[in-house]
């Protein structure tokens, strides 16, 4: 169930994650961070695996599914989304 407060983070998050982008630092302290999580975890010490969020919010772009991906995926074309965007806009707006 979504809440507000998920939301909102979930908005940070996203804000946080385009400021990294854009910070020289970020990716050089990422990929450190990410080999010390990697030692620990082939360690058996220590699991970071959560079943809700199984993925760190710093992610790798090409490892990224887009909307267009996973309507690929599902079999749904860019025409037949483009027209089910129209209707569902216009059923907002109050003309439908």
């Amino acid at each position: 169930m979504r809440t507000p407060e998920h939301d909102a983070f979930c908005v940070r998050a996203e804000a946080r994650r385009r400021e990294q982008e854009c910070c020289p630092d970020c990716p050089k302290r990422r990929l450190a961070f990410q080999a010390a999580l990697d030692k620990l975890k082939r360690s058996g010490l220590f699991d970071l695996t959560c079943p809700a969020h199984p993925t760190l919010i710093w992610h790798d772009a090409e490892n990224t599914t887009t909307p267009e991906d996973t309507l690929r995926e599902a079999g749904i074309s860019t025409k037949r989304q483009a027209k089910y965007q129209r209707r569902m806009s216009s059923l907002l707006a109050g003309g439908g």
